[in-house]
């Protein structure tokens, strides 16, 4: 059943979203913006060869280039964002808020593409919802008591949300496009998260010296991490 690979593909992705954020977090020497330039310089080299090997345009048809590029935009974004989210926020209060997109795509995939809500997403909306207002401090608020959260925490929780926006804003692009192969959307992202992250480091953030040793291989494990999920993501959205 095409509906129920979709899900396990989704699943599978979210696995490999765990094990980055663990990373992510756990390489406090280094920017958000440094990390996404290692993984988008990673991920445009594995999907060059793969580009071209499909003997299209890479950039795909004149029709398609402004979407894949908003594509690019909103994929480079949600990247930073929830690298942000990771670093500022406990890992389990920044998988909510990254993951908010379920939430808001499948409301919208129903308002806008009249897409059929089933039980299994309807209890996933219900829990992502709940644990949003759990993590929010609105319950602490009803009940009269009084919640401090650093700025820190605010610029995370922020993120987060912003992120599922910007995800959120892909899967619809990508929905649309459904007759473009996957490895072209894979790199027409790299090229503009190449671009963008490394203005945005330059700019706002700054690049730091690797610790000898493990951060090299995290990176690179991220980077596949990174693709297959991306390829993942694709595959399941396309169904």
């Amino acid at each position: 059943m095409p509906s129920l690979q979709g899900l396990l593909l989704a699943l599978v992705s979210g696995i490999f979203y765990a094990l980055s954020a663990y990373f992510v977090k756990d390489m406090d020497n280094l920017t958000a913006g440094q990390i996404g330039v290692y993984l988008s310089c990673f991920l445009f080299v594995i999907t060059l060869p793969q580009g071209v090997k499909l003997k299209k345009n890479v950039f795909g048809e004149k029709g398609d280039r402004l979407q894949l590029f908003v594509s690019g935009v909103a994929g480079t974004f949600s990247l930073i964002l929830s690298f942000f989210a990771f670093k500022y926020l406990p890992l389990g209060v920044g998988s909510v808020t990254t993951n908010c997109s379920l939430f808001i795509t499948t409301i919208a995939s129903r308002i806008f593409l009249k897409e059929p809500c089933g039980i299994m997403q309807s209890i996933t909306v219900a829990l992502t919802f709940l644990g949003i207002f759990l993590n929010s401090g609105v319950l602490e608020l009803l009940n009269g008591n009084h919640v401090e959260f650093s700025s820190l925490y605010l610029y995370g929780f922020m993120a987060g949300i912003s992120c599922s926006l910007c995800v959120s804003g892909r899967y619809f692009v990508i929905r649309k496009l459904n007759h473009i192969p996957h490895t072209l959307f894979n790199f027409n992202h790299a090229c503009v998260s190449v671009i963008l992250t490394i203005l945005f480091t330059i700019e706002f953030e700054s690049f730091n010296v690797l610790q000898c040793g493990y951060q090299g291989f995290r990176i690179i494990s991220m980077g596949v991490r990174q693709l297959h999920r991306a390829n993942i993501i694709n595959k399941s959205i396309t169904m």
